[in-house]
Parts: structure tokens; sequence; C-alpha cells
């Protein structure tokens, strides 16, 4: 079993999303920082990863890194941001309070850690990924969802653009 940290092939696609969609970045959930590095590898133009934890024990601090030890709902980053990486509270509620704060920051893109039914990352408190997926679930009509069986699970979701009625 794991400590519920980024594995490699985890961090390989998070660096893979950072090259095709860029940055601005507001993660959610940093841990000891290794997400955050391989978001950072993925950045080539420079962007900033704005990065929240309601602990600071990072061990990588990328340049282009802007911490704050607050809860998600407290970080408003100073720029529009391209995507959002959400691996903090994975409980029901939290799950569904970070897609919120998202939502209202306009941050249409977003990719979430911990997101299997047997999920063998699951944190001391017995959460992660059911809660996960139960809140995407929910609270994420209207977009486009993929699953992505890596070890702890990824699960990416992109809000479908609406279309515009045929004359």
């Amino acid at each position: 079993m794991h400590s519920g940290g980024i594995q490699p092939e985890e961090g390989a696609v998070l660096t893979t999303l950072a090259a095709l969609w860029g940055g601005p970045v507001f993660e959610i959930g940093v841990e000891y920082g290794n997400s955050t590095q391989y978001i950072a590898d993925g950045l080539s133009d420079g962007s900033r990863i704005y990065s929240c934890d309601i602990q600071d024990v990072r061990y990588y601090r990328p340049k282009g890194q802007v911490f704050y030890p607050y809860k998600s709902i407290q970080v408003t980053p100073p720029e529009p941001c391209a995507w959002a990486f959400i691996d903090g509270d994975h409980s029901y509620v939290g799950v569904v309070s970070d897609i919120a704060h998202c939502e209202a920051l306009g941050i249409t893109r977003l990719v979430f850690h911990d997101a299997r039914e047997d999920d063998p990352c699951r944190d001391t408190a017995g959460q992660a990924g059911t809660d996960v997926l139960a809140a995407c679930h929910n609270r994420l009509k209207g977009y486009t969802i993929r699953r992505l069986d890596t070890t702890c699970g990824i699960l990416i979701a992109e809000k479908k653009c609406p279309t515009s009625p045929s004359d």
C-alpha cells in the first residue's frame, strides 16, 4: 500500500497535462510537493502554480510556485488559471467544496487524484477514492469525464462547451 502520494505514472500524467494545457495552475493539496514538481516539469511558459494546503511540509519548492497555507476556499489566485489539480480534503463535502470554488474561479478543467473505487491509497480516515468519485459524479454534470486507471486513480473533468442553436 502506498502512502497516498503521487506515483510516478501519475506524475507523468500531470507533466503531460501541464505541457498540453499550460498554466497558471491552481493546486489544492500539496503535502510534500511531489505533484507540484511534476506540474512544474511540464510548464514551459514560465506559468505560476498557485498551491494551497492547510499545512506546509513541502520538500519541493519549484520556481514559479506561490504557496498559501490555507484551505482552498480562502484562496483566490491573482490571475485566471488554465486548470486545477485537486488532491486535498478527500471527503465528499471537501471535494464538493473544492469543485464549487474552482467553478466560481472560472476554472473549467479539473484533475482529481485518489479517484478509484478500490483505492489502495486511502488516507488514515478511510476516505479517498469512493468519496472523490461520488462527489464528482454528483457535482460534475455538464463535464466530460475521463478516468485513468493509475495506482491511486486520476479523474479528468472538462466542462463541455455550450452548443449554439442551429439556424
